[in-house]
């Protein structure tokens, strides 16, 4: 059986909050829940209004729709003590 093609998982629905968040950033769903550190799973049912976001998830949500760069910055490198 041939296998299907691969879809990035881009959701239509640009009208909710997350989803538009995502797109901002260019993300794909895989891509948006990597760097969330949560499923791709978690991040569709987020879209489609089947799940809610933990509250600690809503935070950094909401703290990420008001800075983007921080999904796109490089972490800081921190000196090891001598």
């Amino acid at each position: 059986m041939p296998r299907k093609p691969h879809r990035p998982h881009i959701t239509a629905n640009a009208e909710h909050p997350i989803t538009a968040l995502r797109l901002t950033l260019g993300m794909t769903q895989p891509q948006f829940a990597a760097a969330l550190g949560c499923t791709r799973v978690s991040i569709a049912k987020w879209e489609n209004g089947t799940s809610t976001p933990t509250s600690p998830m809503l935070l950094l949500l909401g703290i990420l729709r008001d800075h983007p760069h921080l999904l796109t910055t490089p972490p800081l490198e921190i000196p090891e003590k001598a």
